[in-house]
């Protein structure tokens, strides 16, 4: 699915820089020190700055481009080629062969980044490589879990990658050599974890979703369906993981999920009885029935406390165009469906026929507290961020529970 509101800034930044010119949103004091680009000594007239930009007016428009691309191996209009051509995992052999030691450095909440991250670390395999997953949005910019005190970084970013370099390109024996290769952050637990691979150790935790948007640890035998009708106007709000790819959350993170929970689907899990870690990688399996030959289906994992109070954890979403999927055998990837995105694996919906929607979540670390609920919430669109799938009128979803084959929700419980 496109990931419209970035793709559409993204390309507007970058019409504004091409052009010289500052972004709208560049604030009044940055623009008394900023000017854009001056022209080189050798150009006192300004006439090769002004044909640099004039070349600059054809470079390729990300916005566009996503905009043409429903598989993998579509090529937009005035492309090179497919987006294999620049994505990272097809120079992943030339990487290894460098020998060349890899810091991947992410946060929970920094976009969609840090499963990148986990994949390049699992791709290149054994150390020297290293794999970092912090509390911090896109930069490393603000703390995210919501038990920090303060939204301000307590971790010294800059001393950790200092130590990386020191160590591999001074020689330096600083300690980092004898680490284990993953540090990771739990969220609410506020605690700095080590393991040797990802994910580190846990067992499958399944919820079922049951009558009455209850979760619950056992299918149930009798089945049902609960039908939700998409809302175009749901969506993640303003200070999300999405909204600090492109200069920060700012506000706390996710403040209204109590209001949207009223608009979506949601499965509510009774008290936990002692506390639970998730780490790793949750995977939803809903099986769904719609009226259209298309839908998006977006799932999002919540904290709720005893007062009611709703925290975001993380989110995951497939398009049922896209649900079709392969065999990870002879590979190392993360342990949720693997799919190729391309055309020949494409499956349209059949209206009124239920097909399995199985799909990861964005890899966590959290802690839910004792007395705590576990929330399912689904929903057809996120109307922030995401191109409405299918374009027209929203599906109506007919969700099964119930039964061996019922929806649920695996998750990654690891033991203390």
């Amino acid at each position: 699915m496109q990931l419209a509101w970035f793709t559409e800034n993204w390309a507007r930044l970058n019409r504004a820089l091409d052009s010289n010119h500052l972004p709208e949103e560049t604030p009044w004091y940055a623009r008394l020190a900023i000017k854009g680009v001056r022209p080189v000594d050798e150009d006192p007239d300004g006439a090769l700055l002004a044909a640099a930009i004039r070349e600059h007016a054809n470079n390729y428009d990300p916005h566009a481009w996503a905009r043409d691309v429903t598989y993998r191996d579509d090529v937009p209009r005035g492309a090179p080629g497919t987006a294999d051509a620049f994505s990272p995992h097809a120079f992943i052999r030339d990487l290894k062969g460098s020998g060349a030691a890899v810091y991947g450095y992410s946060g929970w909440f920094d976009g969609a980044y840090q499963l990148a991250a986990i994949k390049r670390h699992l791709a290149l395999g054994t150390p020297p490589h290293r794999l970092i997953l912090g509390p911090w949005d896109h930069g490393g910019r603000r703390q995210v879990s919501p038990a920090a005190p303060s939204p301000k970084v307590q971790f010294d970013q800059a001393a950790e990658l200092l130590r990386f370099f020191d160590h591999h390109l001074r020689g330096r024996i600083n300690g980092i050599e004898s680490e284990p290769p993953i540090h990771y952050f739990t969220m609410v637990a506020e605690r700095w974890r080590t393991a040797e691979r990802w994910p580190p150790p846990s067992s499958v935790w399944p919820l079922y979703l049951d009558a009455g948007g209850r979760l619950s640890p056992a299918p149930a035998k009798v089945t049902g369906t609960d039908t939700y009708r998409g809302d175009p106007s749901t969506g993640t709000g303003p200070a999300t993981r999405r909204r600090s790819l492109l200069g920060g959350i700012g506000a706390a993170p996710y403040p209204n999920r109590t209001e949207c929970d009223r608009r979506l689907l949601v499965y509510t899990s009774a008290p936990l009885a002692e506390a639970v870690e998730i780490t790793g990688h949750p995977v939803v399996r809903l099986i769904v029935a719609a009226n259209t030959t298309d839908a998006a289906v977006f799932a999002y994992l919540e904290d709720v406390d005893e007062r009611g109070h709703v925290s975001y954890v993380t989110e995951g979403a497939l398009r049922a165009l896209h649900r079709r999927t392969i065999s990870a055998a002879g590979r190392t990837v993360p342990p949720v469906p693997q799919r190729t995105f391309g055309r020949i694996h494409g499956r349209p919906l059949s209206p009124g026929v239920a097909v399995e929607l199985t799909f990861g979540l964005l890899p966590t670390s959290w802690l839910f507290a004792k007395g705590h609920t576990l929330r399912i919430a689904v929903a057809g669109a996120d109307a922030d961020y995401f191109a409405q799938v299918p374009a027209g009128d929203l599906p109506t979803f007919h969700i099964q529970r119930g039964g061996r084959e019922g929806s649920r929700i695996d998750l990654p419980h690891v033991m203390p």
